[in-house]
């Protein structure tokens, strides 16, 4: 073989070991895209499986939503018959409230007194709780005295010497309260009838510059403007924590007359329309014509009633402090007098003291039905 042959060889030897190489480079790169679409097709499957989790999850949402939407509008459906039933309810209470009380004004039943006994002079008489009567003075020399069968028994008011100022303040249990004022001093007193003796007891002593007492009751309170804080007598309000009340619904509250029972405040007032409303838990407002005029309050802590007497209109009214129903009765006057109040009730029967020009006072009783 000469050497054009060998030359020629060797070109066709290197083009051929050349297309190996190319053929191996072509082997490999359909390999390689096999693989790349094995795993496009593996990344789709996978997009696809992810796509289809995102659908149902915003599916899932769009139900959710759907749901909460429906519940919410149930909700504000809830809240209006609420308010709605409310509505009703405070309409029904308030329509049986004047019903109640325009038929208590139509009262036809009168109650009718018999004279228990004449007062020798101007005389406070004190009913305690067990009906036992004392006679209270508030003229100088101030004098309180009870009746023992014939015997007039009289209390030492050595603890009122050279006092000017004293008034009773109303009863707990068979405990009379008074109030001896002295400038801008207060000293409260507790006369007890214990063994056939009067026992006069000093219990404490305020300054009045920030305090305001209770019409008839051993109570006293600090006006927090939206609030009361109530006291007993024995406690001071610098040392002690008292009852305290939210008056703040209450407009024009010193034009009420507020008395306390069982802890909680009633303020009554006189309006031509009627009104028993409970402000709070521990609040409430009664409110009518039968308290339009001169009231005698009348509020035992042994009984769940409160009894207001209108002089003006010779009427009883009873507030259920329990169910907060009233109940009203007329009453006649045996003699023609110009004062009544209610002094106490004992047994079911009530006491009041009639006053007159020429008739001076009297005691008169009455069975309550």
């Amino acid at each position: 073989m000469d050497d054009k042959e060998k030359h020629f060889k060797s070109l066709i030897d290197e083009q051929n070991a050349s297309n190996r190489l190319l053929q191996s480079r072509i082997d490999d790169s359909q390999r390689s895209e096999k693989e790349l679409k094995a795993t496009i097709e593996k990344q789709a499957g996978e997009i696809q499986t992810l796509q289809s989790g995102i659908d149902k999850l915003c599916d899932a949402l769009k139900e959710s939503s759907d749901k909460a939407s429906k519940a919410e509008k149930a909700n504000k459906n809830l809240v209006t018959e609420n308010d709605l039933m409310r509505k009703k309810i405070d309409d029904l209470r308030d329509t049986l409230i004047q019903t109640e009380i325009r038929a208590l004004q139509c009262s036809k039943r009168s109650l009718k007194f018999n004279e228990r006994e004449k007062l020798e002079k101007l005389l406070i008489p004190i009913q305690l709780e067990n009906g036992n009567l004392l006679y209270f003075d508030n003229n100088k020399p101030f004098e309180l005295f009870t009746n023992i069968g014939d015997t007039r028994v009289t209390a030492d008011l050595t603890l009122w010497k050279g006092e000017h100022d004293c008034s009773f303040k109303g009863i707990i249990g068979n405990d009379a309260f008074f109030a001896v004022s002295r400038s801008k001093a207060i000293k409260f007193f507790k006369a007890s009838n214990v063994d056939g003796q009067i026992r006069i007891e000093f219990i404490n002593e305020l300054e009045t510059s920030d305090i305001d007492l209770f019409g008839n009751q051993p109570l006293y309170f600090i006006d927090e403007l939206k609030e009361w804080i109530v006291y007993q007598y024995r406690k001071n309000c610098g040392e002690n924590e008292g009852e305290k009340f939210d008056v703040s619904g209450i407009r024009l509250i010193r034009k009420y007359s507020c008395h306390y029972h069982r802890g909680i405040l009633y303020f009554f007032r006189g309006n031509s329309t009627a009104k028993l409303e409970r402000l709070n838990e521990k609040v409430v407002i009664i409110e009518g014509p039968i308290l339009d005029g001169t009231l005698s309050f009348y509020t035992p802590p042994h009984s769940n009633f409160i009894y207001v007497a209108n002089f003006n209109q010779s009427a009883i009214l009873t507030l259920n402090t329990t169910s907060l129903t009233v109940y009203q009765q007329s009453y006649v006057p045996s003699i023609d007098s110009t004062y009544h109040s209610i002094v106490g009730i004992h047994d079911g029967i009530l006491t009041m003291l009639f006053e007159g020009k020429g008739i001076g006072r009297c005691l008169m009783q009455t069975k309550l039905s």
